[in-house]
């Protein structure tokens, strides 16, 4: 009967929502129970697009306590990342055994408005547990080898930081204060000193 058809297919679907958030819950469980340090040599960066549970890494996004983070989520979630930050837009997560430790983005543009700069680094982030090993180097790193592969010889960033992108080699440009905070520093670096 139309009846025990409907009955069974509403509980497939609870089955199916019930499966998704246990595995989400046990995701975001795996990635907070490991709270040891990272080893450096476990870590591999993988695309945004390229993860295999893109949704785990939106939930992630979301429960950061950065409100950057959670407008990068919904991006995400409305696949709208490459209209707000430029086609070639990437955002790669550092991984350790599945586990989120840091992502880091390549945009041809940041909310500082300097239309004739790009490409840019941005949304740098180090999830507290793996903090203190060196991760953001990393993370800006691996940007800098992408984009270098991509034949980019000048990179920017924009950060509220002042004196910590000088030891990644960057140059201070500009403090600009027509961003979204009261004070933001502009940083550039020439990707061909890396070599």
């Amino acid at each position: 009967t139309h009846a025990t058809l409907a009955r069974t297919l509403q509980l497939r679907l609870a089955a199916l929502y019930l499966s998704y958030f246990i595995s989400l819950y046990l995701f975001t469980i795996k990635s907070r129970a490991n709270e040891c340090q990272p080893q450096e040599n476990h870590i591999n960066f993988t695309e945004y697009r390229q993860l295999p549970q893109p949704e785990a890494a939106q939930a992630y996004l979301r429960q950061i306590e950065w409100r950057a983070d959670r407008h990068l989520a919904e991006l995400l979630a409305q696949h709208r990342f490459q209209t707000a930050y430029g086609q070639n837009a990437a955002l790669y997560f550092a991984l350790e055994h599945g586990r989120i430790l840091g992502f880091g983005a390549i945009t041809e543009r940041d909310y500082l408005p300097r239309p004739a700069l790009a490409p840019w680094i941005a949304f740098i982030y180090v999830d507290p547990a793996a903090r203190g090993q060196h991760l953001s180097a990393r993370i800006v790193r691996h940007l800098e080898s992408q984009l270098a592969r991509q034949g980019h010889t000048r990179v920017y960033l924009v950060s509220q930081h002042l004196g910590f992108y000088e030891k990644y080699g960057y140059t201070l440009l500009e403090t600009a204060t027509d961003g979204i905070h009261d004070t933001d520093y502009l940083y550039g670096k020439d990707l061909r000193e890396n070599g």
